[in-house]
């Protein structure tokens, strides 16, 4: 009589990235989704000062979504340079 063979352990898909967990990467994310909303609403507006707060909010709300993508871009890619 033959001993079973033993069955491998079952591979381990990876894991998704580190951004996708990363909860402090949503409010760029979601910064940029103002900006969005913010040049939408502009846009259908036709008042001048409604357009002129529309325009600088949009501004605003864009610049810092990036920024803060970018930021923490730079902080993920620094982690995983010390981890290696």
């Amino acid at each position: 009589m033959t001993a079973p063979s033993p069955t491998p352990p079952a591979a381990t898909p990876p894991g998704p990235p580190d951004a996708l967990l990363d909860t402090i990467d949503w409010p760029g994310v979601l910064l940029l989704l103002l900006g969005v909303a913010t040049m939408a609403w502009t846009v259908t507006g036709g008042a001048a000062p409604r357009v002129l707060g529309g325009s600088v909010a949009t501004a605003v709300a864009l610049v810092a979504g990036v920024a803060w993508i970018g930021a923490e871009y730079v902080r993920c890619r620094s982690r995983r340079e010390r981890r290696s």
